[in-house]
């Protein structure tokens, strides 16, 4: 599905998270003219040290606490997208405890629809069986489906916009993801 990748941004790419292998794994498939211009949102507890801080900054990681602090994550997220950027989202906020798709948070959904970008599913499968939340790396064959890019102005209508583009997230990943 890398044809469903806009050829230039701002856009949001919005995966599954179930395994620490999502992030690499996705950005070993992007093309290098999305990369050159992506960046992502992490969690700060993970980029503390002095090797993560490294890797965070080589892959431009915006380390942020956004259960303490969600205005200024999107607000830093907004930031990129309006420079033509490309952001790296997980709308799931945080890697799943058993492999199934959770609840998606509305952050992607009001980014996409106050800035007009649109937002490209993404279905990682096999990531959990490699190396599960709180156990051992193993291998696995894994698959990243890239689906066709969702354009927020479809929902402007809707009496809750946040939430219908993030129902619609949410179910077209879980299609790209078959679970």
């Amino acid at each position: 599905g890398l044809e469903n990748i806009p050829k230039s941004g701002p856009f949001l790419i919005c995966p599954n998270h179930a395994s620490f292998l999502d992030a690499p794994m996705l950005y070993a498939v992007l093309p290098s003219r999305i990369i050159a211009n992506a960046f992502g949102l992490g969690y700060s507890d993970y980029w503390k040290g002095p090797i993560s801080r490294r890797v965070a900054e080589f892959f431009k990681i915006v380390a942020v606490d956004s259960d303490l602090n969600l205005v200024r994550a999107l607000q830093v997220a907004a930031m990129g997208l309006r420079q033509n950027e490309v952001l790296v989202m997980f709308p799931e906020g945080t890697r799943s405890i058993d492999g199934r798709l959770t609840e998606f948070k509305k952050g992607a959904a009001i980014l996409a629809c106050e800035l007009g970008v649109p937002i490209v599913p993404v279905g990682i499968k096999g990531t959990f069986k490699a190396w599960p939340r709180g156990g051992g790396l193993k291998l696995y064959p894994l698959e990243v489906v890239f689906g066709p890019a969702i354009d927020p102005r479809l929902f402007a209508d809707a009496s809750d916009p946040y939430a219908a583009l993030t129902a619609e997230l949410h179910d077209k990943v879980n299609g790209l993801c078959n679970f």
